[in-house]
């Protein structure tokens, strides 16, 4: 993604010291560019977080930021502004729960079914999701399930079948 104020990166910087009270190995991994990059390097290295936060930087093939997400216990998108969400569908289909900002657009997209939301800015709150996600074997496995029946519903063929069953109500 696009490293702006908008995205609140800082917030996941700021919950990854919280977390890694609870989960010292914790690895973050943040995939993008932008203005507020060496902010947050900067930021990650006032913290000692060096070992546990990677900046990968912008991934040229989109495929690459699949495979990192998939490798991933989570998703996290700490948004305060975000047009649809198409990275959040993207984990739920790769079986990624996630912990995202309780926005509109994640909100519809998600129905809460998948992971967990969080007050936006608030990094206390994010770090206490992100630890009960990985440390909550139980609730895990029933947010990947809830990933795995939402994904579904974004299944690019049924949503151009629904589309065009629209399109010919419409035109008539």
């Amino acid at each position: 993604g696009r490293l702006t104020p908008l995205k609140r990166t800082q917030d996941l910087i700021l919950a990854t010291k919280l977390v890694k009270q609870k989960i010292p190995n914790i690895k973050v991994k943040i995939i993008g560019d932008g203005e507020e990059k060496q902010k947050l390097i900067n930021l990650t290295k006032k913290l000692k977080l060096e070992k546990n936060i990677e900046f990968l930087g912008f991934l040229k093939d989109h495929k690459d930021v699949l495979k990192t997400v998939k490798k991933s216990h989570l998703y996290c998108l700490p948004s305060i502004l975000e047009g649809f969400g198409i990275v959040t569908v993207e984990a739920l289909a790769l079986n990624v729960p996630f912990v995202s900002s309780d926005i509109p657009p994640t909100r519809e997209i998600t129905q809460g079914k998948g992971g967990l939301l969080y007050q936006p800015k608030n990094h206390r709150q994010l770090a206490n999701n992100i630890i009960e996600l990985l440390t909550n074997k139980i609730l895990y496995k029933q947010k990947q399930k809830e990933a795995q029946n939402l994904a579904k519903k974004y299944d690019w063929k049924d949503l151009a079948k629904k589309l065009e069953e629209e399109y010919l109500k419409w035109k008539k």
